[in-house]
């Protein structure tokens, strides 16, 4: 039989290891540089172009007959609500090849929000569009890029990877499709994440501009040297 000071000696022993191993960790994840991500290589002619708040019935379709006609691989950050909504154009999405990242369920501003309210966006969202069999490889887009320290440190901490974006289109503005071209083209480099739009939180926009503009935009940026990426392959992440 133990007796009472071996087991408590075994006891220390055993608190003394998990603070070992919890300083362990805590260094670990500290150390890791913070997964956001603004741009790619910027040593080459590559572009990412990405598309949130979708999928929509209307224009979404239309993005991809573009994209599939120009032999084009963008990332779709999509969000939870339209998702279960349009499954069929998450499948389609899915079935051409484009890359698929979490835009949270219901668009919500996430520096006000807490972290069970945080999580369980992303998991609406993520069991929606696994049950599309849409392959999720941990890309994450906030609505209005906003975030809190306390969400930053969330999504490190579950191996998530946030993209934002250097080159603003500016299509939410309402803009027409020569202001969306003429922005991209000003402001588009190497590396050079475009962020655009094929619907909005509300499921009511006029994406058409968005869509006349990548007529545009597309042999535009192929005839300037640009070959475009998924985020992914622009970012080496995988």
């Amino acid at each position: 039989m133990v007796s009472y000071s071996a087991r408590r000696y075994l006891v220390l022993v055993g608190l003394v290891i998990l603070f070992w191993l919890g300083s362990i960790l805590t260094e670990y994840l500290t150390s890791r540089p913070d997964p956001i991500y603004r741009h790619g290589d910027e040593s080459r002619p590559v572009v990412a172009l990405t598309f949130d708040d979708g999928p929509s019935s209307r224009f979404t379709p239309q993005i991809l007959a573009l994209l599939k006609n120009y032999q084009i691989h963008a990332t779709f950050f999509l969000l939870g609500r339209h998702a279960r909504r349009y499954p069929q154009v998450v499948q389609a999405l899915a079935a051409q090849g484009h890359e698929i990242g979490n835009h949270t369920y219901s668009h919500l501003r996430l520096a006000k929000v807490n972290q069970a309210t945080l999580a369980r966006e992303m998991d609406q969202t993520e069991a929606v569009l696994g049950q599309l069999g849409a392959r999720l490889n941990g890309l994450f887009r906030p609505p209005y890029s906003e975030l809190s320290q306390a969400a930053v440190g969330y999504l490190k901490r579950t191996g998530r990877k946030i993209i934002l974006w250097n080159v603003d289109s500016g299509d939410w503005r309402g803009y027409p499709a020569t202001t969306i071209v003429a922005r991209v083209l000003n402001n588009l480099k190497n590396g050079a994440i475009v962020v655009l739009h094929d619907n909005n939180e509300y499921d009511n926009a006029n994406r058409q501009p968005t869509v006349d503009a990548l007529r545009l935009l597309l042999p535009q940026m192929q005839k300037k040297g640009f070959r475009c990426l998924t985020v992914s392959e622009l970012l080496k992440i995988y």
